[in-house]
């Protein structure tokens, strides 16, 4: 309804393994992943989790909002983790959540009373954005990387 032509988890893994195993893509590939680490990725229905289920080991690459952060080196780590002759799989992306009343960007979480936002560092770059806030151009505080 609100995304016309968006498809479940499940069927969109789906179709990724048919497609990659017509390209020898088998049990010697190595999964990196880079979803945002938000618990409503890690349901047992989510991408994330079916991936994982079928081709096994994975090299998280990334980190908020599902954007890889790993670099140059991290790449470089991760190809080098893959078997001989092996495949390497790269998958990333944010996610939204969209409440029962179908406002985009909310959901309501496991044992909370009020909705809150999904993805909740999307949705604060994005009003960052509207606002024309780029930050503090001397701010380096290394907690806040990402």
């Amino acid at each position: 309804r609100y995304f016309p032509g968006a498809l479940p988890g499940q069927a969109v893994h789906g179709r990724v393994q048919r497609i990659l195993e017509g390209y020898g893509f088998d049990g010697m590939t190595l999964l990196g992943t880079s979803f945002c680490p938000d618990e409503i990725n890690n349901e047992s229905d989510s991408l994330s989790v079916l991936m994982q289920e079928f081709w096994g080991e994975v090299f998280p690459m990334g980190g908020i909002s599902g954007t890889p952060f790993s670099g140059k080196t991290g790449f470089a780590a991760f190809s080098s983790h893959a078997a001989d002759d092996g495949n390497i799989l790269v998958a990333f992306g944010p996610h939204v959540g969209i409440s029962t009343t179908g406002e985009v960007g909310k959901c309501l979480r496991k044992g909370q009373g009020k909705e809150s936002t999904a993805c909740g560092a999307v949705v604060g770059a994005y009003k960052a954005c509207l606002c024309g806030d780029m930050g503090e151009e001397s701010s380096t505080d290394s907690y806040d990387m990402q």
